[in-house]
Order: C-alpha cells, then structure tokens, then sequence
C-alpha cells in the first residue's frame, strides 16, 4: 500500500482531485501556465507560486485582492493519505 499519489485541492471550491504522479507530470506545468495566463489578465494582480512538482501551492489575486485562483498539491502513499484530511477523495 505505497501506492504515490498527488492531491490537488482547489481552495476557492473546496475540492480534491488525486493523479497517478505520471498524470500530474503531465498536467503540471498546464496548470502553472494557466495560473501564469489569468494573472496576466489581471493587469496588476498578484501570482504566488511556492513549492515543486512534489508539493506546492499557485495564488492569483485580481488587483482589487479577490482570490481568482488557489490550489495546492502534496504528494503522498495511500497509507499516508489514509491519515490525512485526503482520504476521503481517494
């Protein structure tokens, strides 16, 4: 039961979402250049990105501070993740 697994949680709806770490690769960078896009249509706006692929959280907020984008991944075996707030979306 090591089985990695990457849990991506959007913290603007309260949602999870779990990749085979081969899946995440694959989606990781979309991701950061989607967040990269949006901040972009901010016109001054904030981007905060912390971590790596392993582990991480993307931050966009418009101008006038409302949050557009926030998620946060961690990578983790199942057993793990069988005792976190993450076993209910495996």
């Amino acid at each position: 039961m090591n089985d990695l697994r990457v849990f991506l949680r959007d913290l603007t709806q309260q949602t999870w979402v779990n990749f085979e770490p081969g899946q995440w690769i694959d989606q990781f960078e979309g991701r950061i250049s989607a967040a990269m896009t949006a901040h972009a249509a901010t016109f001054g706006g904030t981007f905060a990105f912390t971590g790596t692929a392993e582990s991480g959280r993307v931050t966009v907020y418009s101008k006038a501070r409302d949050v557009l984008i926030d998620f946060d991944w961690h990578t983790m075996t199942l057993e793990e993740a069988m005792g976190s707030e993450a076993a209910e979306h495996l």
